[in-house]
């Protein structure tokens, strides 16, 4: 998709209603961590497996929304680095969703091994803890990266390579 509207011949910046759902998109995610880090330290109501996967679940919905708006409707094709901050947002709160999605499925199941296996039962206490932990960091790490390329209006992400505005 990148590939075949980077060649098209002619672009159109985004509008400024874009470009705010952007800025939007980027600080949702980023409340998102903020809130899990506060929620983690006992700052916050308890944060639920079920509020993650509301939060990550609305953020791929937006995501994809947007991303069939600027290649399906808009009269123009956008700016290849607008276009790979949309498929970075749609595809960091997608993979988002599954990990949590796959993880709970994944604790329900330990949890009937553990009654089999007694001793895995510390393992399926502290390892989803863990894995939750490296998740909220890659998607920090996700949201920060492209919240600064998105300021520079550069693309982001390694399917486009253009020079910043």
């Amino acid at each position: 998709m990148l590939e075949r509207f980077g060649r098209a011949t002619l672009h159109s910046a985004p509008t400024r209603h874009e470009l705010i759902l952007g800025h939007l998109a980027y600080l949702v995610g980023l409340g998102l961590v903020a809130w899990v880090v506060a929620g983690l330290a006992g700052r916050t109501r308890p944060l639920s497996i079920g509020t993650v996967l509301e939060a990550a679940g609305l953020g791929a919905a937006l995501g994809f929304l947007c991303l069939f708006w600027a290649v399906r409707v808009r009269q123009t094709a956008p700016e290849p680095w607008f276009l790979s901050h949309l498929i970075w947002l749609g595809l960091t709160y997608a993979l988002v969703f599954a990990a949590v999605a796959v993880g709970t499925l994944g604790v329900i199941l330990g949890l009937f091994l553990a009654a089999l296996v007694p001793p895995l039962a510390a393992f399926i206490v502290y390892a989803p803890l863990a894995a939750g932990g490296l998740l909220a960091v890659w998607f920090a790490w996700r949201m920060l990266r492209g919240y600064g390329a998105y300021w520079r209006c550069a693309s982001v992400g390694h399917l486009v390579n253009d020079a910043p505005r």
